[in-house]
């Protein structure tokens, strides 16, 4: 990705990472958007922490990231997009995604969990590297444990901007991956 190293963080597999993220910017009575049907580690990390999760209802299987977009609020902390979807496998468009961020406010993180990345062939799949090195409030997630075959290693990955990584840090334990 050609980024600093503070904008990485190497954690125990990408459900580690999506579960650090809760912990890092979830708190009691917060509000997490996401997508239905999606990958359940969402709403089990912010259960974890006592947000409340809003499920927005997939269009044509894919995010429906306008009406996601109208049910951001001031408890709106994070929201989660799983790009290629688990389990439809679709995707949300470059175009898509730059019309949506506009809308986000600046105290929300969106966290795109691109587990699939590796597999899709699509031109018009959003790079979301950009938004970060333009210091946005985007986290990328992704693991080596699809495409490279290392689902027993559990090694996962968050990238984002340095002001969001040091808060992740934060609740990192010192060994977290394994051997």
């Amino acid at each position: 990705f050609q980024v600093n190293e503070e904008m990485v963080l190497v954690s125990n597999g990408a459900d580690h990472v999506l579960n650090l993220i809760g912990q890092a910017f979830i708190n009691e009575g917060d509000e997490v958007i996401t997508g239905e049907p999606t990958f359940v580690t969402y709403e089990t990390a912010t259960r974890i922490m006592g947000g409340s999760i809003i499920k927005v209802p997939l269009n044509n299987f894919k995010f429906d990231l306008t009406a996601i977009a109208k049910k951001i609020s001031d408890k709106t902390k994070l929201i989660f997009i799983c790009n290629p979807n688990n389990p439809t496998g679709t995707i949300v468009t470059d175009v898509q995604v730059n019309n949506f961020l506009e809308k986000v406010p600046d105290n929300c993180v969106v966290v795109f969990d691109e587990a699939y990345a590796e597999y899709v062939q699509e031109k018009n799949y959003p790079q979301t590297i950009k938004y970060i090195r333009e210091g946005k409030n985007v986290i990328l997630v992704r693991t080596f444990s699809k495409i490279y075959g290392l689902a027993g290693l559990r090694v996962g990955y968050a990238v984002g901007p340095k002001h969001l990584m040091d808060i992740l840090r934060k609740v990192v334990e010192p060994f977290s991956t394994n051997k």
